[in-house]
């Protein structure tokens, strides 16, 4: 596969909504989700953290980014950040120092590719060199949660139908040294 891996960058942005929506729209369909106002919300709050990011240059919002060598194009994206509230709230460790990793998002038509495996291991590495051994995720998505629980084993919790019935959140908490990637 021809593609390469960097920070953000400002003139990212412009393809950012298109990447977004492809990725996001995906992800609600596969899922059975059929709520516009709420696929809508997440491209924007998805948005604004990465441009966030790139505005700040990864001080508090890490991102990278996966593209096509052939055209530039954005075709995947992984980051960290403060764990969210809903993160925060349910697991029940100190998460002083702990990075959420965050927006594993990948075009559909490259998903299946190791495209997601490839950001996996390249933020892990970017974490190491923060001197940073511990992390958590979280996974709404089916296919994510599929994915993660490849990558990661079973979740730490569970909240079941928190998106609706048969619909779960679910959340991960791991020690970088032992992640076999």
């Amino acid at each position: 596969m021809n593609i390469f891996l960097s920070s953000f960058q400002k003139d990212d942005i412009k393809q950012l909504p298109a990447f977004l929506d492809a990725v996001i729209s995906d992800a609600f369909k596969q899922d059975g989700i059929d709520d516009k106002e709420g696929e809508k919300e997440e491209i924007q709050k998805q948005f604004n953290r990465i441009k966030e990011s790139v505005k700040t240059s990864g001080e508090s919002t890490f991102f990278i980014v996966a593209r096509n060598k052939d055209d530039n194009k954005i075709i995947g994206t992984i980051g960290y950040e403060e764990p969210n509230d809903l993160i925060k709230e349910n697991l029940n460790v100190n998460l002083a120092n702990v990075p959420e990793i965050t927006s594993a998002l990948v075009l559909p038509v490259y998903q299946g590719r190791r495209i997601g495996s490839l950001l996996f291991q390249e933020i892990l590495k970017s974490l190491k060199q923060k001197n940073i051994h511990k992390f958590c995720l979280d996974g709404g998505y089916k296919k994510s949660q599929g994915f993660w629980t490849k990558k990661l084993g079973e979740p730490d919790v569970i909240l079941k139908d928190h998106y609706g019935k048969g619909l779960p959140y679910m959340i991960w908490y791991r020690d970088i040294n032992k992640i076999q990637v």
